[in-house]
């Protein structure tokens, strides 16, 4: 009985060190970069494990800052007359 305690004990030992180092890895790879990546106002991507710093949309855009664009069109897509029409002939011409 004895001998069947001690390799217990070894086992036990073995997988709290697995457990212990699984952790401390995953702070060191996901949660420490994570955290400092959030306070730097940055967003952080699980998948590649890195940190993007968002762009600015008018600085894509070239529209200067608040401009809103083009004013949407209110579409009632429910009614017939609002639905695009389909060319019969664009399929005849299409197989010339």
């Amino acid at each position: 009985m004895n001998s069947k305690l001690r390799h217990f004990k070894y086992y036990f030992v073995a997988a709290l060190a697995v457990i212990s180092i699984s952790i401390t890895a995953f702070e060191w790879l996901y949660d420490i970069p994570m955290k400092k990546c959030e306070a730097a106002k940055n967003w952080w991507s699980w998948r590649y494990r890195e940190c993007s710093k968002p762009i600015y949309l008018p600085t894509l855009t070239g529209r200067p800052a608040g401009d809103k664009g083009q004013k949407a069109v209110d579409i009632d897509w429910h009614e017939k007359s609002a639905a695009p029409a389909a060319e019969p002939n664009a399929q005849a011409d299409a197989s010339q």
